[in-house]
């Protein structure tokens, strides 16, 4: 039996220029496209930057220990100022486009706990035999 896709909402906290905000996320992942997890703001939220954003599940969860990600997604312990920030521990994702910067702080624990969940569904280093091609070149053809 197919493994099913897994959801979990989330608090965390959307760090802006002069305050930040406190708001519900949801963690998403689909066995049938076993390399990525969905990061993405609840359909309710008013927040203007919504939207979801598809983070390399291997770079999420090497950013529970250290910095990881290249180009327009990297994840890492939260800082300010260059110092880690008090408890509870947040990760810290950035999102890198041409000219703009956002960032989302998510709890570790909860973070942790998904990631578990997404690798029990999963195992790590069994993903391509769970890939989908056909969909996921149909996926990438319909965004094109």
């Amino acid at each position: 039996m197919p493994a099913r896709p897994l959801t979990r909402h989330v608090l965390g906290m959307v760090v802006g220029p002069t305050h930040d905000t406190v708001t519900t996320l949801a963690l998403s992942y689909d066995p049938a496209d076993p390399f990525m997890v969905r990061l993405g703001f609840e359909p309710t939220d008013p927040h203007p930057d919504g939207g979801v954003w598809e983070i390399d599940r291997d770079v999420l969860s090497q950013g529970l220990i250290r910095p990881s990600g290249v180009g327009d997604v990297r994840v890492g312990p939260h800082t300010r100022h260059g110092r880690p920030q008090s408890a509870p521990r947040g990760i810290a994702v950035d999102f890198f486009a041409p000219g703009e910067f956002g960032r989302v702080v998510l709890n570790q624990t909860d973070l942790r706990e998904f990631l578990a969940a997404t690798y029990e569904a999963v195992r790590a280093g069994a993903e391509a035999a769970r890939l989908d091609i056909e969909a996921t070149i149909s996926r990438l053809m319909d965004a094109a």
